[in-house]
């Protein structure tokens, strides 16, 4: 995985920021995946980003592993996030998670990130 400029290069397909109709960020937390779908104008590919192929999650190796790639994507990316949102149970209950299609600015965080 490459990001140059506003171009990304991502198992062996070059396309542009701008390309992608929606990123699925549910499983990058936990296993390092992320799958880019690509404008029905541009093919409609999903494109699998996969943070542990193309770089690893080692901090020494910043700022060339998968974390900084994807923090540089989405500073760039303006379009349809799919993510996990956490919330809270009632006393007593395990915290849980449910999948939503908002703007990724508005999902909350833990703030832990990745460790």
């Amino acid at each position: 995985m490459s990001l140059n400029g506003k171009e990304v290069m991502a198992a062996g397909v070059v396309f542009r920021v701008d390309d992608i109709a929606r990123l699925d960020l549910r499983r990058w937390k936990l296993k390092g995946l992320a799958i880019a779908t690509l404008k029905p104008e541009c093919g409609g590919a999903r494109i699998r980003l996969d943070g542990l192929t193309y770089g690893g999650f080692r901090k020494e190796d910043s700022p060339h592993n998968a974390e900084d790639f994807m923090k540089a994507l989405l500073s760039l990316y303006r379009g349809e996030i799919v993510d996990y949102e956490e919330f809270l149970m009632p006393a007593g209950r395990l915290p849980g998670r449910r999948t939503r299609n908002v703007p990724y600015e508005r999902i909350p965080s833990t703030g832990k990130g990745r460790q």
